[in-house]
């Protein structure tokens, strides 16, 4: 009855030996396709105790499941939503298909906006409103209500919706029905003198090059008006123009240098509000 046996599942206990050294295939009384791990013979290709005849060392990776192959230790499958995209065993499935911008939904397919969400490629001008977005319209053009980095502008305060400018004309098309007044004070530029106490719109415009900034403003009310400043709410203003009762246009000109705000504002007096364009050359 002595000496040891050989064992027909994956492992088994010896029936000699017993310290904690492997005696590699074979030895410590273990059959010549198994190994002693510890005092227990185990498969000399069970992952869970090393793929090879010397070590007892699992086969451990970051998110995989382990395999041997030609005596090493190998991934057999990724937990989801995992992958090994770069071939190394080392660092396991290393590429989360759900967020990594460079492997989204499957190794290689990378990002032009540099966004992976739920697997899927997501950036702003897209049309869908995606985790970190507060909207999208389906562009990148400031002053539509949703910005180029699709958060939602707020025109009614300061520092108002940032308008980027570059040479040519850019228009925008809004309503101040409802809108705050931030703006009272005229500043007693131009044509107008003394305050306003009505709604207005404020546009923070940033010009890339100098020159003069000319803005036209067309409303669908009487009673409009429009300015420009330095600073939001207050500050030095450059020009202002005021329509009164009539419904022509309001006109603004003013020097202005690349790089620095300036700020926009498109007022009504008393309850007057309603839709509008507003025109800016450069």
């Amino acid at each position: 009855m002595g000496g040891g046996s050989t064992a027909s599942a994956s492992s088994s206990t010896a029936s000699q030996g017993g310290g904690g050294a492997n005696a590699g295939g074979g030895g410590g009384g273990c059959a010549n396709d198994q190994k002693l791990c510890g005092s227990v013979c185990v498969s000399v290709d069970d992952p869970a105790y090393g793929c090879d005849a010397a070590g007892c060392a699992p086969c451990e990776a970051p998110h995989t499941q382990a395999a041997c192959a030609q005596g090493a230790c190998a991934i057999a499958a990724c937990d989801a939503p995992f992958d090994d995209c770069n071939g190394q065993y080392a660092d396991g499935c290393e590429a989360n298909l759900s967020s990594d911008s460079g492997n989204c939904g499957s190794c290689g397919v990378a990002c032009a906006s540099g966004a992976c969400t739920a697997s899927a490629c997501t950036f702003c001008g897209d049309g869908k409103v995606d985790p970190g977005e507060q909207c999208d319209k389906g562009d990148l053009v400031p002053g539509d209500g949703c910005s180029p980095t699709c958060h939602v502008e707020n025109p009614d305060d300061c520092p108002g919706t940032a308008i980027p400018l570059g040479p040519g004309m850019f228009v925008i098309s809004g309503d101040t029905t409802g809108a705050n007044d931030t703006m009272q004070d005229t500043g007693g530029a131009g044509v107008c003198v003394g305050s306003y106490p009505g709604g207005d719109y404020i546009y923070a415009v940033t010009p890339s090059v100098g020159g003069t900034l000319i803005a036209t403003l067309t409303a669908s009310f009487i009673d409009h008006f429009l300015r420009a400043r330095v600073a939001c709410p207050a500050g030095q203003v450059l020009d202002c123009d005021y329509s009164g009762s009539s419904s022509t246009s309001d006109v603004i000109s003013f020097a202005v240098t690349a790089g620095q705000t300036y700020y926009v504002v498109v007022d009504s007096y008393t309850s007057k509000a309603g839709s509008f364009s507003l025109q800016l050359q450069l």
